[in-house]
């Protein structure tokens, strides 16, 4: 029986009407919640929805800062479309487990693959994640994370954020990877746990970006990051490890906190104390 509900739900997604796509996703939801063996696989498949082509003319506004034409009629759709996406979006809130709740009868919190997906608000604060993925995802308005905790990697590898990112005191409990990663607006990871290593590999943050009171444990690569607005690094870092920052890039003219021994020069380079001349990266503008 619950597998012939499922079965109808997911056919149901693929419903001309979108009122019909939404009550689909309730009654996954509601499948999910009464059966908790389905929990990840109805997670899979809202997962997968989110993950369809999608846009909307609020998008291409906010992505490249003009709004080309669109039909009415177009408009309209993208608007039902929107309403469902929001509920999907709900739908994982709702499924996954608040932070010291118990997760699945397994003991693993659910994944959550999101690769590139538009996401509008994405709220997952305070909720415990397995393995995140959005690489080359869209995000637009806040994505909320603070206070979460993700077990598994998390990956957002080339993923743009039009909006803020709020990670703070999330905890990544294995290896972060932000390689390649843009974002336009202000990005917080205050007082976060960063257990794994953390890759920030060419990332480019257009905004100001807040790392205070952090603790890094492993190592962290920060080369050919490019910081174009504030940066608040005055976090705990790992020793006797040191951070990769060949030819990371500091906007000077901003306000610009380092961790202890670090200072910026004149010329633009970062000087961590204990390095030689020679081996501080320059900072390419």
């Amino acid at each position: 029986m619950a597998d012939e509900r499922f079965a109808r739900a997911v056919e149901l997604l693929g419903h001309e009407a979108d009122q019909v796509r939404v009550g689909a996703l309730h009654a996954l939801a509601g499948l999910a919640r009464s059966r908790s063996s389905y929990t990840q696989t109805v997670l899979d498949v809202v997962c997968s929805y989110l993950r369809r082509p999608f846009d909307h003319p609020d998008y291409d506004r906010g992505g490249t800062g003009g709004q080309p034409a669109w039909e009415q009629a177009a408009v309209r759709d993208a608007d039902r479309e929107r309403q469902v996406r929001l509920a999907a979006q709900r739908v994982i809130g709702d499924l996954v487990p608040d932070r010291g709740q118990p997760e699945d009868r397994d003991g693993s919190a659910p994944d959550l693959d999101l690769t590139g997906a538009l996401l509008d608000y994405l709220d997952l604060a305070g909720k415990t994640i397995g393995r995140l993925v959005l690489r080359n995802a869209r995000l637009y308005g806040t994505t909320r994370l603070s206070g979460a905790q993700i077990t598994g990697e998390a990956w957002f590898t080339r993923a743009v954020s039009y909006g803020r990112m709020d990670c703070d005191q999330l905890v990544f409990q294995e290896r972060s990877n932000f390689p390649y990663l843009v974002a336009h607006g202000r990005v917080s990871f205050e007082r976060t746990h960063f257990e794994g290593g953390a890759v920030f590999l060419s990332a480019k943050f257009r905004g100001p970006v807040t790392m205070a009171k952090s603790v890094f444990d492993k190592s962290v690569d920060l080369r050919r990051t490019a910081f174009h607005d504030g940066l608040d690094l005055d976090c705990s870092l790992p020793s006797p490890l040191r951070p990769g920052t060949a030819n990371m890039v500091v906007d000077t003219s901003s306000e610009v906190r380092l961790p202890t021994g670090w200072t910026v020069l004149p010329d633009g380079r970062i000087n961590r104390d204990g390095d030689a001349p020679a081996q501080v990266p320059h900072l390419m503008q």
